[in-house]
């Protein structure tokens, strides 16, 4: 009679916890998939100071799968039924089970668990680009505020079909001009994503890199949000105005700009424009700005250089180098290319 009791007592646990006996199961099987990770993770000797970590976690870890080995046995025997019967008659393993689930703190170990797995996951990320790149290296990391770079190229780029660019420069202000499709904006893009994966402690595509760990601030592609009521010149000054007070806090900062307030008409964009130049303009930022107004070239400040993507023409076609030259633009493709699509009459013909 008190084993039918003790039995009936612990299936009527089960039955008002039964939605915490289901996250047990869930916990303890997702649990068991990460004891054979960390199970490997633990066999191999590693140099790096956070794998080194992330092992000597590993092995902690696994030690505390042997404490709840118990919570997982118990948590088995009720799913058959001689066994179920038999121990919640004799032991109240249901009630047991709970009780060992709480006091195992098992939750916050399977966090700390993901949480390694998750770091380990994001180093692995970042040196594939070492497996499946070529030209590649390393941050030369310095505290300086300057930026230098050889045959750097962009990450999702083919290496058969890349064209690469070394630069070198310091805290100031970077115009840069050119023709449409020249390369301003994807140079921009280059630089950007190299400087995150530098920043990560990653691989970079290029043979050299040299450069701080800068605070990345851009305005690109920004467009209108309807939902807000945000037009796409108030959505870049929006970013810009985040960059200038981060800026003021005298921290490495780097800003790419493209197509500098296009969104507004030509003589509002040359007055902002100038003002953002003149407001950035500090030691401890490099801004880029992509733009097509010549003017901004001629701004006497100091620290201001100009540099240009260019194009060739070829049996009456428009070619392009990808190559970033010193100097402001001193042409345009824009006539060419509204010529070709009969927008305008065609004024002369190229060589």
């Amino acid at each position: 009679c008190i084993f039918i009791i003790n039995y009936l007592v612990g299936n009527l646990y089960y039955l008002i916890h039964r939605k915490k006996f289901d996250d047990i199961k869930s916990i303890l099987d997702n649990s068991i998939k990460l004891k054979n990770i960390f199970s490997t993770i633990s066999k191999y000797d590693f140099d790096n100071k956070t794998l080194i970590k992330i092992k000597n976690d590993s092995i902690k870890v696994l030690d505390f799968y042997k404490e709840i080995n118990v919570l997982e046995v118990l948590n088995n025997l009720k799913d058959n039924l001689v066994s179920d019967i038999l121990f919640n008659g004799l032991f109240y393993i249901n009630i047991l089970t709970i009780y060992l689930y709480k006091k195992s703190n098992i939750n916050k170990v399977l966090l700390k668990e993901i949480d390694s797995i998750e770091q380990l996951e994001a180093m692995i990320s970042l040196s594939i680009l070492g497996v499946v790149k070529n030209n590649t290296t390393v941050l030369e990391e310095t505290n300086n505020i300057e930026l230098e770079f050889t045959n750097l190229y962009h990450p999702l780029i083919n290496e058969d079909n890349y064209v690469s660019n070394s630069f070198k420069t310091c805290n100031g202000i970077n115009i840069i001009t050119g023709s449409n499709m020249g390369g301003k904006s994807t140079f921009l893009r280059t630089i950007g994503i190299n400087q995150i994966l530098a920043n990560a402690g990653g691989i970079i595509n290029a043979k050299y890199y040299k450069s701080n760990k800068y605070k990345i601030f851009t305005s690109m592609r920004v467009s209108d949000d309807v939902v807000n009521g945000i037009s796409t010149f108030y959505g870049e000054l929006l970013r810009i105005k985040e960059a200038i007070d981060y800026s003021n806090k005298n921290k490495p900062t780097i800003i790419f700009v493209d197509e500098i307030f296009k969104g507004t008409n030509y003589i509002d964009r040359l007055f902002g424009a100038e003002e953002v130049i003149k407001n950035l303009n500090k030691n401890n930022v490099i801004l880029f700005i992509t733009t097509h107004d010549f003017e901004l070239c001629d701004i006497k400040i100091d620290n201001l250089n100009n540099y240009h993507f260019q194009e060739y023409y070829k049996n009456n076609k428009i070619k392009f180098d990808y190559t970033i030259y010193k100097g402001k633009c001193r042409s345009t493709n824009a006539r060419y290319l509204m010529e070709k699509l009969g927008i305008v009459k065609k004024s002369q013909d190229r060589d």
